[in-house]
């Protein structure tokens, strides 16, 4: 694999989440997958209803803050073994005004199966996927934010000021 390669499976996966093809999406994804928030705790989704479920959050998520692209920038790309490779991008969801919401790391683990490479971990932002999966929401200053209206997304293993 190379960034080239990568770069098209990433505007695939923006093409499948965007238009909710969950197929194209699928086509993309090794079962298990593990979903690791940067400082939460990480889950694994096993099955192609769980999948499916995540996909369509996600899909939900996107559809609501009206976004029309998500643009993500190879900051670094790393060939760990013959059969496993790491990227680490920039992503920035965009909509027709503009960005969404500031941008945020997030990093791919990907592996061949069949003959094709297929997205096995993602480890973004707290925030992040605490709002794909119907549990955040975006502020207007463009910042993911606690559906409970505590202010911003803080993860449960890390102290905060009133700790």
């Amino acid at each position: 694999m190379t960034p080239e390669d990568f770069i098209i499976i990433e505007r695939t996966l923006t093409r499948a989440l965007i238009s909710g093809d969950y197929a194209l999406f699928r086509s993309l994804v090794y079962l298990p997958i593990v979903m690791v928030p940067r400082g939460g705790e990480a889950y694994e989704l096993k099955t192609e209803d769980e999948l499916r479920d995540d996909f369509d959050l996600y899909h939900q998520a996107l559809t609501i803050q009206r976004a029309t692209d998500i643009y993500r920038k190879i900051l670094t790309f790393s060939h760990m073994e013959d059969d496993w490779v790491e990227v680490t991008v920039e992503t920035n969801i965009l909509g027709s005004t503009g960005r969404i919401v500031d941008p945020f790391h997030t990093q791919f683990v990907l592996r061949p199966q069949d003959g094709t490479w297929r997205i096995i971990l993602i480890r973004s932002s707290f925030g992040h996927i605490t709002w794909t999966r119907g549990k955040g929401r975006i502020s207007p200053e463009g910042r993911f934010e606690d559906l409970s209206g505590g202010g911003g997304l803080v993860p449960p293993a890390v102290p905060t000021q009133d700790n």
